[in-house]
C-alpha cells in the first residue's frame, strides 16, 4: 500500500500548481460555501480554494473533467463530488491549517487514462474528518489502472471509507494522529480494503496478499474494516494499542488472521456464508 502517499503527494502538487478551467462556473469569491459546478468539459486541472474563515468549498462535476479539487485554508468544510466522467489526475477534497472535515464522494466513472491513475481522496491536514465513498467506477484493473479510494487525516480526526462500486486499487481508511480508522468493502476491489490508525509511529505497509481487507492499530485509536463484497484475504491486528476488528460476510480468496501484537485486542468476525 506504499503508493498512497505518493498519491497524496501528487495531489499537494495538484492544488499548488492546477490552472483555472472555463468550464467550472463558481460562485462569487466571499460566498459561503464558494461553490464551482462543471456539466460540460473541462480539458484542464481545477481547485477551488476557499480562503475565509469557516468559509466552505464545494466543488461538483457532472460532465467530463480532467482531475479537481475542494480545499479550505480558514477552517470550513471541503467537498467534491463527481456523478459525471473524470478522465485524469483524480478527485481531492482537502482541509489545511484551519482545520475542518473533508468529504469526497464518487458515484460516476473515476477511471484515469491508460496507466495515469487518477485516485479519489479525502485528506484532513491538521484536524477534521475524512469521508471518502464510492458507488461508481475507480480505476480499470484490466487496463493496469489501480486508483483507489482514500480517506486519511494526518492530525486529529477519523477517517472513514465506503466503497459500494468498483475500485480497482482498493479502499484505504487511515489516521496518522488521533482518531478512528474504518473502511468497509460491499462493492468490488483488485487492491487492499484496510483501516490504519498509525498514531506518530512511521508508516508500515499491510500485507495481506495481492488483495485483500486488513484492519491495523500501531498506536492506539481502533480501526475496523468490513467486507461483504469481494476482495482477497483478511487481517485484524494491533501493534500499539487500541482495538482492530474484521468482519467479513463476503469473498476473500487469501488468508485470514488475527494478531495482537502490542496490547489492544484483535477480533475476527467470518458471518456464515463469507469465504
Amino acid at each position: 500500500m506504499r503508493r498512497q502517499c505518493a498519491g497524496v503527494l501528487f495531489f499537494l502538487a495538484m492544488l499548488a500548481s492546477s490552472p483555472a478551467s472555463a468550464q467550472f462556473m463558481c460562485t462569487p469569491p466571499t460566498s459561503d460555501p464558494l461553490t464551482c459546478t462543471n456539466s460540460g468539459n473541462a480539458p484542464t486541472l481545477f481547485t477551488n480554494t476557499a480562503t475565509g474563515t469557516n468559509q466552505n468549498a464545494t466543488t461538483t462535476n457532472s460532465g467530463t473533467a480532467s482531475g479537481f479539487a475542494s480545499q479550505t485554508t480558514g477552517g470550513g468544510v471541503a467537498t467534491a463530488t463527481n456523478s459525471g466522467s473524470n478522465i485524469a489526475n483524480g478527485i481531492l477534497a482537502q482541509t489545511g491549517a484551519g482545520g475542518g472535515n473533508a468529504t469526497v464522494t464518487n458515484t460516476g466513472n473515476d477511471t484515469g487514462i491508460g496507466h495515469a491513475f487518477s485516485d479519489v481522496v479525502a485528506l484532513t491536514l491538521v484536524s477534521g474528518d475524512a469521508m471518502a465513498s464510492n458507488s461508481g467506477t475507480i480505476g480499470d484493473a484490466n487496463a493496469g489502472n489501480f486508483s483507489f479510494l482514500e480517506a486519511r487525516t494526518q492530525g486529529s480526526g477519523n477517517a472513514t471509507a465506503i466503497n459500494s462500486g468498483s475500485s480497482a486499487g482498493g479502499v484505504v481508511a487511515e489516521t496518522l494522529g488521533a482518531g478512528n480508522a474504518s473502511a468497509s468493502n460491499s462493492g468490488t476491489t483488485a487492491g487492499n480494503v484496510a483501516a490504519e490508525t498509525m498514531g506518530a509511529m512511521p508508516r508500515r505497509p499491510i500485507q495481506v496478499g495481492p488483495a485483500g481487507v486488513a484492519a491495523a492499530t500501531m498506536a492506539g485509536g481502533n480501526a475496523t474494516a468490513t467486507n461483504s463484497g469481494s476482495a482477497s484475504g483478511v487481517a485484524a491486528a494491533t501493534f500499539a494499542g487500541g482495538n482492530a476488528t474484521v468482519i467479513n460476510s463476503g469473498t476473500a480468496n487469501g488468508g485470514i488472521t488475527v494478531a495482537a501484537l502490542g496490547g489492544g485486542s484483535a477480533t475476527l468476525t467470518n458471518i456464515l456464508g463469507g469465504r
